[in-house]
């Protein structure tokens, strides 16, 4: 999505990374992006 910006992109890896256990490699994000 076009409003989707970098700046949320990041806010959201973070909530993801502080909710989520670090099993999956660095640059892999838990949850799948929409697509």
């Amino acid at each position: 999505m076009g409003a989707f910006t970098l700046t949320q992109l990041q806010q959201g890896q973070e909530k993801v990374e502080g909710l989520t256990p670090k099993t999956q490699p660095a640059g892999i994000p838990s949850i799948p992006s929409s697509g």
